[in-house]
């Protein structure tokens, strides 16, 4: 079974270098996400002086490898997490709040090092792949930390401007370090952050509530906005999943945007990323995921389009660029990780009355589960990968729905459709006759019979009305039986090649043709013998 179990591995310690200015320090490591240690700073007083800053440094129990993600919850008194949310978007506005409280970050190996470090008053300290900040669906703000080296511990060190007035408390709340042992669940992305690139007059461009796109709500989204600029800016916001996924998984993409954009070409503007480790894993634009899902999008319509980046992915990007003349806007519903869609045998169309095995294959040690109905309902069948499904006996086009299950997940359900093709009508013939010896009967003739493009015939023939052969060549609505030396019947059998495949009739009655001596003997004794078969 692919493995999709998850454990949030905690910080298993903290210290400090400045014991008296944080409190309830256990807090930070108690594996607790509402409870925190608090950090202050202090602007002192005139020539009394007494400034001060605070730290803590959360300590994992062993070294972490290179690119493993931890995520530090975190508060600020100022609303400076609020401006970093948007990376290199927020210093791109001007709105990076580096004002009156500043906090640094430092990630260190087991050696002590520093491996990776963040300064929250310097530009786009907080706009990579290795350092983010991200919200949570209920506004909670989170430290998203991706080292390129080994590391074991991050220290937080929390500060004041110097240019903020005397007299002034800052705090900084530490609620929790940890990082997610195991693939990603499958469902919504668990963090969101904004970003942007090359914007010069931005008018109304940003993202507006981007916490909206990490919940499974159809009437909650962000907006991606750009207003008349020139080819190449662009805006985008990453959706981030708590682990990597599996490689063989599907992210459902929800986005809409209104008709005059589709006319105008938005599609071919609009990109889709799949990422993993800060590397690029696949890049669609909006226009070949509609091709390739075979779909046609609407203006105003919420269309899912799916992607499988056949490779481990931990965030989704969604980055609209701008083309001359024409004010931007996409709404952004979310991310959705599933399963992957079921591979399902070849299999042809079947005759009414019968049955059809239906195999569908995915990952090693997965279930199938098979409905009627595209969502919801009761599973009619549920077999594992590789097993085939014998449906019961239809009568008519059914389409079932496969979907693939791992016990914790399920995926998309690919519709199966099974054509089925009637039986056609026997008909009747007519012709029953009596027929002197070594002659040829009258042509047996149609009463009624099915017709059609795909409809042809077989005869046969029996001495005894019980074992039948079929009379090479003929295939005609009506048959001209040859001259007989005895008793003979006859049936014709209606026969239709619709689909690719052969759905016979049950037979018509038999039609018996009867043979007898006609020739006229005198002698007595001759008649006698021939009466006699001897």
């Amino acid at each position: 079974m692919a493995g999709y179990a998850q454990t949030k591995v905690y910080a298993s310690n903290a210290v400090t270098t400045t014991p008296t200015h944080v409190a309830s320090l256990s807090n930070s490591y108690d594996q607790n996400i509402s409870t925190s240690a608090e950090l202050s700073a202090y602007s002192g007083v005139a020539i009394l002086g007494g400034a001060y800053t605070s730290d803590i440094e959360l300590q994992f129990s062993s070294e972490l490898p290179a690119y493993t993600t931890s995520l530090v919850k975190i508060s600020a008194d100022d609303p400076i997490l609020g401006g970093l949310l948007g990376g290199a978007l927020s210093s791109l506005l001007g709105t990076l709040l580096t004002g009156n409280q500043i906090f640094t970050v430092d990630v260190k190996n087991s050696l002590g090092n520093v491996v990776l470090t963040g300064d929250s008053s310097v530009a786009n300290s907080f706009a990579t792949a290795k350092l983010r900040v991200v919200i949570n669906d209920a506004g909670d703000y989170f430290l998203r930390i991706t080292p390129d080296q080994n590391y074991k511990s991050i220290k937080i060190t929390n500060k004041l401007s110097v240019a903020i007035a005397l007299g002034i408390t800052k705090k900084l709340n530490v609620f929790e370090a940890y990082y997610i042992s195991g693939s990603a669940l499958c469902g919504e992305a668990t963090y969101t952050s904004t970003s942007a690139t090359s914007i010069v007059n931005i008018g109304d461009a940003g993202v507006t509530d981007p916490k909206n796109v990490l919940t499974a709500s159809t009437t909650d989204f962000s907006v991606l906005s750009i207003g008349l600029l020139g080819v190449g800016p662009s805006i985008e916001q990453i959706v981030y999943f708590e682990g990597p996924s599996n490689a063989s998984d599907t992210f459902g993409v929800r986005l809409s945007t209104s008709a005059s954009l589709l006319s105008a070409g938005i599609a071919s503007n609009v990109s889709v990323v799949a990422s993993y480790q800060g590397a690029v894993v696949q890049t669609k634009t909006l226009a070949e995921l509609i091709t390739l899902n075979a779909l046609t999008m609407t203006g105003g319509a919420i269309t899912t389009l799916y992607m499988s980046p056949g490779s481990a992915v931990d965030r989704i990007t969604v980055r609209l660029s701008s083309f001359a003349g024409v004010a931007q806007s996409l709404n952004f519903y979310g991310v959705t990780k599933t399963l992957s869609v079921p591979g399902i045998n070849a299999y042809t169309a079947i005759c009414s009355g019968s049955t059809v095995s239906l195999t569908a294959t995915v990952t090693t040690g997965t279930q199938i589960r098979w409905y009627t109905v595209a969502s919801g309902g009761t599973a009619v069948a549920t077999t594992n990968s590789g097993v085939a499904f014998v449906t019961p006996v239809l009568t008519s086009n059914t389409t079932y729905y496969a979907e693939q299950f791992n016990g914790s997940c399920t995926g998309i359900r690919l519709a199966v459709p099974v054509t089925v093709v009637a039986k056609p009508i026997a008909g009747v013939i007519a012709g029953e006759q009596t027929i002197c010896l070594n002659k040829q009967p009258a042509s047996l003739s149609s009463v009624s019979a099915d017709a059609g493009g795909t409809i042809t015939y077989r005869w046969e023939s029996s001495l005894d009305d019980v074992s039948w052969a079929v009379i090479s060549g003929e295939t005609g609505v009506t048959y001209q039986p040859p001259v007989l030396l005895k008793n003979t019947f006859y049936r014709r059998i209606t026969i239709n090649t619709q689909s690719g495949i052969i759905c016979e009739s049950t037979p018509t009655s038999s039609v018996k043709v009867t043979t007898k001596n006609c020739m006229v003997y005198a002698n007595p004794m001759v008649r006698q013998r021939i009466k006699s078969g001897t």
